[in-house]
């Protein structure tokens, strides 16, 4: 059973520009430490920093909940497997309310554009 459905577009320009102004507090409110590396290491984080922000919004919107009860952007992790194919970790709160809407998997594509 499908419990809902995400979608999200976050303007990679408009990435850059946030962390040129605030990296320090937008980096540790909305990001974790996986995504910060992983991002870091791809020749324009600022891409790959935009598509994971997009996917936690997306994510929050087909649960139904946003930021609401508790949740916050650190309990949404974006990562990637070996081959390149991202997927979502959950912690705290967000796996709590994933587990009592009885979510059993989460499919997620990634996209980058300017």
């Amino acid at each position: 059973m499908i419990i809902g459905v995400g979608l999200d577009n976050v303007q990679t320009k408009r990435m850059q520009e946030m962390l040129l102004k605030w990296a320090e507090r937008v980096e540790d409110r909305v990001f974790t430490e996986d995504e910060l590396n992983y991002s870091r290491s791809k020749g324009e984080p600022h891409f790959h920093l935009a598509a994971r922000f997009a996917a936690k919004e997306a994510f929050f919107k087909a649960l139904g909940k946003g930021l609401r009860e508790g949740m916050s952007w650190t309990n949404v992790n974006i990562l990637n497997d070996e081959l390149g194919k991202p997927y979502i970790t959950l912690q705290g709160r967000a796996r709590e309310l994933a587990d009592s809407m009885e979510v059993e998997k989460i499919h997620l594509s990634l996209t980058h554009t300017d």
